[in-house]
């Protein structure tokens, strides 16, 4: 139908600021212009609209440029198009964990993860050492084929991991203001091996591979750096538990 159709981006400006029910007079005093401007775009059609505009009310509103620029192969544009431009715009922003390719980027690569296992004489120096490998489309996966993904919000990132074996879920958290050095910090909580019982520990990322006896110095006494839950816990829990 032909009053869907948007000709220009005077129609785009008029028809989102109806979308987003805003008046002429709160959006003067947004972008600190009189409201005889806002009415002359209006009224004027295109002829008063200048980019300078656009760029200041999708900057203003958070709305994509994409949403009111016009292009000249363009006859028109649907209504239905302008709101699709805008809800996906605000369903990406309203996700908190995405793929950050920034991150992604700076992760990529092989690195060397180190914790103390749950079993002191599980290994050598009681000390886990995982070489994990970062791949560009987001994806991770460890010497023991364990696979997983990362996940990243505004501070910090998340790499969810299954277990090859068990399909137990380990979480690895980490700052994303640390990952641009060499080695930094990461917490885990996961499921120890054998057991099946839940672990908490602090461990190191590094870049290149590090002697043991420098990843005992940074982590310090065991008791500080690992939490295993109490055996008794579930226990406990079980005469307050029912089924709902």
């Amino acid at each position: 139908m032909k009053d869907s159709r948007l000709y220009n981006s005077s129609d785009r400006l008029k028809y989102i600021t109806t979308l987003l029910r805003l008046k002429t007079k709160d959006i003067a005093k947004k972008l600190d212009v009189s409201d005889t401007l806002i009415s002359h775009i209006y009224r004027d059609s295109s002829a008063k609209l200048r980019d300078l505009h656009l760029y200041a009310f999708s900057s203003a509103y958070d709305i994509p440029m994409e949403a009111f620029e016009y292009k000249k192969e363009e006859e028109f544009v649907t209504k239905d198009e302008i709101r699709n431009i805008i809800q996906i715009d605000q369903e990406i922003k309203n996700d908190k964990f995405i793929k950050d390719t920034k991150i992604i980027n700076k992760l990529m690569g092989e690195w060397y993860m180190y914790s103390y296992s749950s079993n002191p004489r599980q290994i050598k120096e009681g000390l886990w050492e995982t070489k994990t490998i970062f791949y560009a489309d987001g994806t991770v996966e460890d010497e023991h084929e364990n696979r997983g993904y990362i996940l990243s919000n505004l501070n910090q990132t998340i790499i969810l991991k299954e277990s090859s074996f068990s399909k137990n879920i380990t979480s690895i958290t980490f700052d994303n203001s640390q990952i641009g050095y060499n080695i930094f910090l990461f917490s885990r909580v996961s499921k120890s091996n054998g057991v099946n019982r839940e672990l908490f520990n602090f461990g190191i990322v590094s870049k290149s591979r590090m002697e043991l006896e420098d990843v005992k110095y940074i982590l310090g006494e065991r008791a500080k750096v690992q939490i295993k839950v109490d055996s008794e816990l579930k226990e406990r829990m079980t005469s307050f538990q029912e089924i709902y």
